[in-house]
């Protein structure tokens, strides 16, 4: 059982992304924490993706934490984000919380070219 201020804050933070649903925003949350199967038309990895899409990432380590966030960010949730830049920062964010290495930014493969004939 969620406890009473647990619950109010899934309220305060889900409400304004699901504004436009009849849905329950603590079904919702249940939904994307893999405790409940559907809430209205929203199955785990879509209630995943619209939270990714439209909360902070403060927002979501404050609902989850960081370790469930780590689950939660899988090849396929990432895959159904339709912002690009967002699709990569959940990319990074996903490498980072699994302990595998990042490369600085800026540094990619065509930026070391251009590096390296300067």
């Amino acid at each position: 059982m969620i406890a009473r201020n647990k619950k109010e804050l899934i309220k305060k933070r889900l409400s304004p992304i699901l504004w436009d649903y009849a849905v329950s925003p603590y079904d919702f949350y249940e939904v994307a924490a893999g405790r409940k199967h559907r809430a209205g038309h929203f199955t785990r990895s879509k209630a995943v993706i619209r939270m990714l899409e439209r909360l902070w990432w403060y927002d979501l380590i404050e609902l989850f934490g960081a370790a469930r966030l780590r689950t939660m960010l899988t090849d396929d949730i990432i895959a159904g984000i339709r912002i690009p830049e967002l699709k990569e920062k959940y990319e990074i964010a996903r490498r980072g919380l699994s302990g595998e290495p990042l490369s600085l930014p800026g540094w990619n493969p065509s930026s070391c070219k251009k590096a390296r004939s300067s």
